[in-house]
């Protein structure tokens, strides 16, 4: 099987240390997206602050894709980042990720 780099194991503490020491959202983010029930790391998901919008990306480990997860972490990202203010949240899909354009589609992602 092929490894995903995205997905090598890092130290929790590392991690958070690395997330907080980016100073704001303009720089951009990712965040680890992570199983409620066991607190395995299941994706990310990547915020970045434009001008008058967010641009949005996720990544869902393959063993953990289309059981939900992207839906669902998108839907409460986008929920928080209205929460916050944010008018406007775009996203960029690859042409030939036909589960990720139809799940977009499905969020109402034009």
């Amino acid at each position: 099987m092929d490894e995903v780099p995205r997905f090598q194991k890092q130290e929790k503490a590392a991690y958070i240390k690395e997330l907080l020491h980016t100073k704001s959202f303009s720089e951009g983010k990712n965040l680890a997206v992570v199983h409620t029930l066991d607190e395995r790391l299941i994706g990310d998901i990547y915020l970045k602050n434009e001008a008058d919008f967010f641009w949005i990306g996720y990544t869902i480990h393959p063993h953990e894709s289309q059981k939900g997860y992207g839906s669902e972490v998108i839907q409460a990202t986008i929920q928080w980042l209205f929460d916050q203010g944010v008018q406007s949240v775009k996203a960029e899909v690859a042409s030939g990720n036909l589960a990720s354009i139809k799940l977009l589609e499905k969020l109402f992602f034009r």
